[in-house]
């Protein structure tokens, strides 16, 4: 069974995150922290490049359906541990989704 690890709760476990970084297209990413402002991931072997524009791509299941959400960030820092991303571009309907997850975990 997955240990939590500290950053880690329940609301990035019931996440499921695509990011489309240019230079590589798709790469999956586990989330470790998510802010209303931007979430850190946790990108694998793959390196992002600090400054660079990625989409994230975020599915979440409520009430038995999967929602999709997509929302523009910029890569505000980045380690050989993962990135940290700043959401830009957010519509209305992706910012109250965000908030939701938020507020039920």
């Amino acid at each position: 069974m997955h240990q939590q690890e500290p950053g880690e709760s329940p609301v990035t476990d019931a996440l499921h995150v695509t990011l489309n970084y240019g230079p590589l297209g798709l790469v999956r990413a586990t989330p470790r922290e998510l802010r209303p402002d931007g979430m850190t991931v946790d990108t694998g072997i793959v390196s992002l490049t600090g400054q660079s524009d990625v989409e994230v791509t975020f599915s979440f299941r409520k009430d038995d359906r999967t929602q999709v959400h997509r929302i523009g960030a910029s890569v505000a820092g980045a380690s050989p541990l993962g990135a940290e991303l700043i959401f830009h571009d957010n519509d209305r309907e992706t910012y109250h989704a965000l908030w939701e997850l938020l507020r039920r975990h």
